[in-house]
């Protein structure tokens, strides 16, 4: 029935979606004669339609899915995951889907997301079974011509395309079976030079590129991958691919194989790409990812920031649009009705679809053309006065009426500045992930003419920078500045002035003051310059102490900085602007004074009184806190508790930087250095939140709010009544480490006069990595720890949970006196409280499986063929199935046990793991390695560095393979943060097994197994501290047969 009645409305609901109005369809599926888990699915498969594929995965949540759901309908679930990225997900619907009896549509639909999400096992059960229904089905041709062309066999695919009649496809395969070698490397340029002049480029292009990466030959792919314009999505994605092959490349002398020029001109054509395509949301997140810590280092921020600033230096034809100047605000207040009715409209198609909802003609009593302008005045007015959710909801509306009578004006062009300019004011006051919908939104409604491409991207440009997420910004700037050269001439200076706030924080300050430079001239040549002259002021200062603030001195140019913010205040006061930004800033000045013990002038105060009287609420009450002497920790948890919560978990990092601001002032009060309560919210509040709990199947859903003052504190209680005592480490404001202890449910401060913050930062610019390189020089590790000791530490079993800084430093190397942590605790770090809670009450359910995977490949060593003959007799008495393949095995996902025995490489600097790799041809990321032991329980890593953690810079959260192993939702890892000496494997494991397997915990049996390193290899701290313990340090073998049963 329920089929029938979808294909009965279908066509009716995709029509109210294309006029933007969401509600009306939810409303008619609800009122449908339907058991309710088929309402649920017709809700999600509309908000799948409607492109809202993150509100669609949030439904599937919360989706009970009926025992007696056909296969084709888990296909179609399947469907909806993958296009939202939800791969592990899309993969448990197609295993539910392959067990019933599939229908030919199924089948071939399961096929192609099992190709799509890489599933190969569950590809070959649907091809299996739709060979018996329809043999010659096209999905299965598809299949075949990929073989052919996997397997280098073009005499296969010449008659392949034979047999479907494609003459053009059949000669092309055919020339080139007769162009590549047997034997050494092709003339890729040749014969590309030589197949162009009769067949189309495109295609000669793909096989070739192909070709080369499959010989791994990424250099020749590249030449042939970026020799004309990008125009189709699967060019940019091979132009990625073959960068990131070449980015975790490495020659004989561990040098990087592709040049700056070269790297720079690969992503510049992709960036040329996505100017002209920014609906491409595959592409940018690919981008995003290939540019990340984890690929390309520290290259990427600056490699995206020149590109942004080389398309910018391109000449720009200003243009004038001749707009209406609007109702006045008298003229606009005597249609209130207008307003009522159009919000009552708005309101009864809720939920809508902003930029495609488009409001009756007949509620429009005046000129569109008069109306746009007037909504943008108010909205204006409306942003700097927000100051609860009323004045919020207040700005959605307008919001959404600006938007909905856009197709009425002229220009047609007002949607794209409404939304922008409601975004940032939703960025501003906490609602950070309705502001990331409004700008997906905007890229959405920006794909229709080449100027308003280029206004949409710098819209997304803007809005990703107030939301403090700089590598987003960066890719959506110089997407703006690859496009249309043609710019209003109020636009040229919103966008120069937005590029000089990217440089600024990237901290390229003096490009940043050549482009403010010239942004001053161009107000000029608008006649707008003594109309902004404060706000150039003010972006003047703003480069000049983030440049001050890097300097040891900085304590010396306060007095400096407290005049010039001051002034730069006064006159935003005078100008009744926005003043948020400015409170923000002089909060921030305050604060430093007050610690550096710099006297605030009294004039200052009374304009920052006179600034926190006009800010809105969240940032007035956030700037005053910022600035308090005593911060109370109820604010804290407020402006924790009022930043929306994100969709997805890594977008806390960002979220989350005004409450460790005001987390790091807190910790350097009075009241939390006496109250381990205080204290322990404040660690929590910089610890690692931006991590979705073990076991998560749909979204990587944030961890739960805190709810009060004390629940850190709780969870730390209940945790050291559990047999675990909790440490915990913050840096504060101050630059100085504060140090909670809970031990039998009760919690102290700790005295920590023996441990240096500033040490500690020196120390992380070379170690923990040459802690694995360096055994010449005498007591390594006890020279280089003498100013990072702890006073005392607590008897037995102990947890850190250290501040995303602090987590640099391995948990075993806690030193006190001249003892170790780990040589008489067993020791385990975790990322946040939040995250252990998640771990203790929910435990990641498993299959029980235990999987080893070390690859035998013997090209560049026979390493890992020692280790797997060392180990072999372990693996078998504990039933510890053994992969020796060159790939990275399928269908690790939901395993209790998996040990990895790999080489693992960190970037050209020496920091921020990216490169897994075996004896012979494999190397990939940690990220591809992470994503094949999704839910996994337990994960070994014998990878060199493996268990490092990096902190990712101007974000509330680290970096790392066992970090990415806990974001896959893993339990725990267990790895070593420094390179690792290959004969700890075979002392570590038997014991690791034999007392894990007994029911010990997993920190016990982590201790218990360094011991044997420690009397077998001696008891040097680089071999017998190495594997170290991230996540649950409880877990117990006999938890994971509960789990199983």
């Amino acid at each position: 029935m329920g089929e029938a009645l979808l294909a009965a409305r279908l066509q009716a609901w995709d029509q109210y979606l294309a006029a933007g109005t969401l509600g009306p369809v939810l409303n008619e599926i609800e009122a449908l004669p339907l058991k309710l888990e088929e309402k649920a699915f017709f809700g999600i498969q509309m908000l799948h339609r409607a492109g809202l594929h993150g509100q669609a995965l949030e439904e599937i949540d919360q989706f009970t899915a009926d025992a007696d759901l056909s296969p084709l309908v888990h296909c179609k679930l399947a469907r909806i995951a993958t296009d939202a990225g939800a791969t592990f997900l899309a993969a448990q619907f197609l295993k539910a889907a392959l067990e019933g009896r599939s229908s030919v549509e199924g089948l071939a639909m399961a096929i192609d997301i099992a190709t799509e999400i890489s599933e190969r096992d569950l590809e070959e059960r649907a091809a299996l079974q739709l060979e018996k229904l329809f043999p010659e089905h096209p999905a299965l041709v598809n299949r075949l011509l990929k073989q052919f062309d996997d397997a280098d066999d073009y005499t296969g695919l010449s008659n392949m395309w034979e047999r479907l009649g494609n003459a053009e496809a059949r000669d092309l395969c055919s020339d080139l079976a007769g162009l590549i070698p047997a034997e050494g490397i092709a003339d890729y340029g040749g014969i590309r030079k030589t197949l162009v002049q009769r067949f189309n480029g495109l295609h000669v292009d793909s096989l070739l590129v192909r070709h080369a990466r499959r010989k791994k030959l990424y250099m020749h792919a590249l030449d042939i991958a970026t020799t004309g314009t990008v125009a189709r999505p699967a060019a940019a994605h091979a132009i990625l691919n073959i960068v990131e092959d070449l980015t975790l490349s490495r020659d004989e002398q561990g040098r990087l194989v592709i040049s700056g020029d070269q790297l720079r001109g690969a992503i510049e054509k992709v960036i040329s790409y996505l100017a002209e395509n920014p609906t491409d949301t595959y592409t940018r997140s690919r981008l995003a990812k290939v540019l990340s810590l984890e690929i390309t280092g520290t290259m990427g921020v600056a490699l995206i920031a020149v590109l942004s600033l080389d398309f910018m230096r391109r000449p720009l034809t200003p243009i004038a649009i001749d707009r209406p100047k609007g109702l006045s605000a008298d003229q606009l207040s005597t249609r209130l009705d207008l307003i009522g009715n159009a919000w009552k409209w708005l309101d009864s198609q809720s939920p809508v679809m902003l930029g495609k909802i488009v409001l009756p003609e007949h509620l429009l009593t005046v000129p569109a053309d008069d109306l746009a302008p007037a909504i943008i005045t108010m909205m204006k007015y409306l942003i700097g006065r927000v100051q609860d959710d009323d004045d919020l909801k207040q700005l959605r509306l307008w919001m959404m009426l600006g938007v909905s009578i856009n197709s009425h004006t002229t220009a047609q062009d007002y949607d794209l500045l409404i939304l922008r300019l409601g975004a940032a004011a939703f960025a501003m006051t906490g609602q950070v992930q309705f502001a990331r919908d409004i700008a997906e939104q905007i890229l959405n409604l920006s794909d229709n003419s080449s100027r308003r491409r280029r206004a949409g991207w710098f819209s997304v440009a803007d809005i990703y920078q107030r939301l403090g997420n700089k590598m987003e910004s960066l890719i959506a700037f110089a997407c703006a500045a690859a496009g249309d050269t043609e710019v209003e001439e109020d636009e040229i200076w919103d966008e120069t002035n937005g590029l000089v706030r990217l440089l600024r924080d990237t901290g390229l300050f003096d490009v940043a003051r050549e482009i403010h430079e010239s942004a001053w001239n161009i107000l000029g040549r608008l006649g707008l310059a003594e109309a902004n002259a404060h706000r150039h002021k003010f972006m003047s200062l703003t480069i000049d102490l983030g440049q001050a603030r890097l300097k040891d001195d900085f304590a010396s140019d306060l007095p400096d900085f407290l005049r010039r913010i001051t002034e730069c205040a006064e006159e935003e006061l005078q100008s009744a602007s926005n003043v948020e930004p400015q409170a923000i800033l002089l909060a921030q000045i305050i604060l430093w004074a007050q610690l550096a013990e710099v006297e605030v002038p009294v004039k200052t105060i009374e304009t920052f009184e006179m600034l926190l009287d006009q800010a809105s609420g969240m940032v007035a009450r956030l700037a005053r806190s910022l600035s308090s002497a005593e911060p109370e920790p109820e604010a804290l948890l407020n402006l924790h508790q009022t930043t929306e919560a994100a969709r997805y978990a890594d977008d806390v990092a960002h979220d989350a930087r005004f409450v460790a601001l005001l987390s790091q002032r807190l910790l350097a009060s009075e009241r939390a250095r006496s109250d381990a309560v205080t204290s322990t919210l404040a660690i929590e509040m910089i610890s690692d939140r931006a991590v979705s709990g073990p076991g998560w199947k749909v979204t990587s859903k944030p961890l739960s709010i805190v709810t009060s003052v004390g629940e850190p504190a709780t969870i730390a209680k209940y945790l050291s009544l559990e047999g675990v005592s909790v440490i915990l480490l913050g840096s504060d404001a101050k630059k100085n480490l504060t140090h909670v202890q809970w031990r039998e449910g009760e919690g102290s401060i700790e005295p920590v006069d023996a441990f240096s913050v500033i040490d500690f930062r020196t120390w992380s610019e070379n170690f923990p990595y040459k802690y694995g390189i360096d055994d010449e020089t005498p007591n390594l590790f006890y020279t280089t720890t003498e100013s990072l000791r702890l006073t005392s530490l607590p008897a037995g079993p102990i947890v850190v949970v250290a501040d995303t800084e602090l987590q640099q430093l391995p948990c075993n190397i806690l030193r006190t006196g001249d003892e170790f942590a780990g040589e008489s605790h067993p020791m385990a770090s975790a990322p946040s409280l939040s995250w252990l809670k998640a771990a203790r009450d929910n435990p990641a359910q498993t299959d029980g499986r235990k999987i080893a995977w070390i690859s035998q490949e013997e090209k560049l060593g026979q390493t890992f063929v020692a280790i797997k003959t060392r180990l072999a007799d372990t693996f078998e008495e504990h039933g510890i199935a053994l992969d020796t393949g060159p790939e990275i095995p399928d269908g690790l996902a939901g395993s209790e046990l998996v040990i990895v025995t790999a080489h693992g490489g960190l970037g050209s600097d020496q920091k921020y793991f990216q490169r897994v790799s075996d004896e012979g041809s494999l190397v990939t990321s940690g990220g591809y390695l992470a994503a094949h032991l999704r839910n996994v329980g337990v994960v070994v890593l014998f990878v060199c560095s493996g268990g490092r953690t990096d902190k990712v810079p101007d974000a509330v959260t680290t970096v790392g393979l066992a970090k990415a192993l806990l974001d896959q939702g893993c339990t725990a890892v267990l790895a070593s943060p420094w390179p690792l000496d290959s004969r700890v494997t075979y002392h570590w494991l038997p014991a690791f097994l034999d007392s894990w397997t007994q029911g010990n915990s997993l920190a016990e049996a982590n201790f218990q197994a360094n011991r044997a390193v420690a009397r077998g290899l001696g008891g040097e701290p680089a071999k017998c501290l190495a594997m170290t313990l991230y996540g649950d340090p409880l877990r117990t073998c006999f938890q994971a047969e509960v789990d199983l049963g």
